[in-house]
């Protein structure tokens, strides 16, 4: 949205140097995954003498980073939320991941860096990962997960997929007995060890 609101600036163009210069506003938005969506007051200068336009005196940067540092915030509590609804404790995020103690009440009082958001991120995304930090990110563990929640998503995606496309391959309908049946047999086997896991890379070129 474009507010007409038109002033005339003491400043400079920074390609002709002259100070015609007219500046108008615009609102937008902010939105960090999880977040509220933060307004922003966005400011455009132009120069009436050669046409040049942007933000001369650099002030759009700070109106940026002051909605960027709201809406991460609102994520930060947001996902903290979504994840002690789940059951899953803060004290064990720190445990497991060997973080200094009240790492995450911190976060919550706004001390957070980019690094620690993004973790808080991961561990939203794909919870799981706690367990394989807590097995001192063992390969074999990472592994097991990983082919559980993806067996995971494809017995409750493909077979949707499948009759939305119209498919009736018998090989498809195969492929979908297949990974239900290979669902319940990674989430009930025995955990697998280095030598299967060795084997497992060799045969696929894949490095260990």
């Amino acid at each position: 949205m474009i507010d007409n609101e038109l002033t005339t600036k003491k400043f400079v163009c920074p390609v002709c140097d002259s100070s015609n210069i007219e500046s108008s506003y615009s609102m937008s938005d902010y939105t960090a995954p999880m977040g509220v969506p933060v307004p922003m007051k966005l400011i455009t200068n132009t120069c009436r003498d050669c046409g040049e336009a942007g933000d001369f005196e650099a002030l759009n940067d700070r109106a940026i980073e002051e909605a960027q540092k709201k809406s991460r915030f609102s994520a930060v509590l947001n996902l903290l939320s979504d994840l002690e609804s789940k059951n899953i404790k803060m004290a064990y995020i720190e445990r497991t991941l060997g973080l200094p103690q009240r790492t995450i009440a911190r976060w919550k009082g706004g001390e957070y860096s980019a690094s620690g958001f993004a973790l808080l991120q991961i561990i939203h995304s794909f919870p799981w990962i706690l367990e394989v930090a807590k097995s001192n990110f063992d390969p074999v563990v990472g592994l097991q997960h990983l082919l559980t929640e993806s067996t995971k998503i494809f017995s409750q995606y493909l077979p949707n997929f499948v009759k939305s496309q119209g498919i009736n391959s018998p090989h498809f309908v195969s492929s979908i007995s297949l990974v239900t049946v290979t669902s319940g047999f990674v989430a009930s086997a025995p955990p697998l060890d280095h030598n299967d896991l060795s084997q497992t890379f060799a045969l696929t070129g894949s490095g260990y």
